[in-house]
C-alpha cells in the first residue's frame, strides 16, 4: 500500500509511523505537504513561513473571514498568478470554507505552522517521495532509497 498526504495530510501521513505498524506500506508520497516543519526559527532558518506572515494570516481570518477566505482559495488554488481551477471549483471549495467555525479554523492555522514532523520523519521506514510546487529543502531521511524532492506540475 502507498499512503499520499497532500497538505495537512502529509502530516498525518508522518505521524502514521510514530503511531501504527506499517508491515503493509510499500511506500509514501508527500505532495506539497506541511512536513518536515513550516515554521521558520533559529533551529528551522529555511521553513517556508515566518512568524510575520502566520500572525497576518490570523489577524486577517480574525477581522473578516469572508476576505481571507476568498483570497486564501485564490491563491491556494493559483500558480505563477493564474488560477488552476475553474472559477465555480473555486467557489465549491469557498463555500466549504464558510463552513468552518472560526475558532476551529484559527486552532488549524496554528497547527498548520507549528507542528513539527522532523522527529515523525525520521521514522518513516520505507520510501518516501517528497513532490512540491516549489524547491524544497533537503531532508534527511533513514528510510532506504529515499526519492530526491521533486517538483510536481502545476
Amino acid at each position: 500500500m502507498t499512503l499520499v498526504g497532500f497538505s495537512m495530510g502529509g502530516g498525518e501521513v508522518a505521524r502514521y509511523f510514530s503511531k501504527y505498524s506499517h508491515e503493509r506500506i510499500r511506500s509514501v508520497v508527500f505532495a506539497s505537504a506541511v512536513p518536515p516543519f513550516m515554521m521558520q526559527g533559529e533551529d528551522n532558518p529555511d521553513g517556508p513561513l515566518t512568524k510575520d506572515a502566520a500572525a497576518g494570516m490570523t489577524k486577517d481570518l480574525s477581522k473578516d473571514e469572508e476576505s481571507f477566505y476568498n483570497g486564501f482559495t485564490t491563491d491556494f488554488f493559483s500558480a505563477n498568478g493564474e488560477l488552476k481551477v475553474t472559477e465555480g471549483q473555486r467557489q465549491e471549495a469557498l463555500e466549504l470554507c464558510r463552513q468552518a467555525d472560526k475558532k476551529a479554523a484559527l486552532a488549524c492555522m496554528e497547527a498548520f505552522g507549528t507542528t513539527d514532523f522532523r522527529d515523525d520523519l525520521l521514522k518513516v521506514t520505507v520510501r518516501p517521495w517528497f513532490c512540491t510546487a516549489t524547491p524544497m529543502r533537503p531532508f534527511r531521511s533513514r528510510a532506504p532509497g529515499s526519492a530526491p524532492t521533486q517538483p510536481c506540475s502545476a
